[in-house]
């Protein structure tokens, strides 16, 4: 089948688990997950993998790394052994374990967010970043121009205390100035995330973002 969109028993599954996180409610409540979790999530999941290899032929679409399941790794979540939230992340093939530019969309019972990250984020990442944002400041400034009109996404993560680039282009200095970022939207749960557009929807701000998203890969190739 193709994705028709979540809902509202995908928002009722994950509160239920949130309010109680173990197995024999997951157990409880399987069914629950199988159909309104597991499978449009699995559909979505398919419908934008010809979207992602359009914006790079080598980013990784295999569904073992790219869709959530229902459980949470042990040896990390040993209190909590079933996930709270959904996701389908794509990320580009490295070959590194750090640093590594994704697309995401995730959702819990609250609401949903979508866009661009660095997972397994270094220090030393960032700083091969800002310094890529400076060595190609034109070009930056465009894409972020480009992204920041559209009105759609938010630039998120912890900034510096003190500003650490004071020379720097205004446009440059709220990006440059963060410990880390994430570009993305965040939303409450829509008419979209309950129906067939939200494929459209997260295709089109992929798309958006494709040129941050070279950039990022670039900046942190091997």
């Amino acid at each position: 089948m193709s994705f028709q969109g979540f809902t509202e028993k995908t928002l009722e599954y994950f509160l239920s688990i949130c309010l109680d996180n173990s197995k024999s409610n997951f157990e409880a409540n399987k069914a629950l997950y199988n159909e309104h979790v597991k499978a449009p999530l699995r559909e979505l999941y398919s419908a934008l993998v010809p979207v992602m290899l359009e914006i790079d032929q080598t980013i990784c679409v295999k569904s073992s790394r790219c869709v959530s399941g229902a459980y949470n790794d042990a040896r990390f979540a040993q209190s909590d052994p079933i996930k709270t939230y959904m996701y389908l992340h794509f990320c580009a093939e490295t070959g590194r374990d750090t640093d590594i530019p994704g697309f995401f969309m995730d959702a819990s019972y609250d609401g949903y967010r979508y866009g661009l990250q660095l997972y397994h984020r270094t220090t030393q990442g960032m700083t091969r970043l800002r310094d890529a944002v400076l060595e190609n400041e034109k070009q930056f400034i465009e894409i972020i121009t480009r992204i920041e009109a559209d009105g759609i996404f938010q630039l998120e993560g912890d900034s510096f205390k003190k500003e650490h680039f004071p020379a720097a282009p205004p446009q440059l200095k709220n990006w440059l100035n963060r410990k880390s970022w994430w570009v993305g939207r965040t939303s409450l749960p829509d008419e979209a995330f309950f129906s067939s557009c939200f494929v459209g929807q997260l295709s089109e701000s992929y798309f958006a973002l494709k040129n941050l998203y070279g950039l990022l890969c670039r900046a942190l190739k091997s």
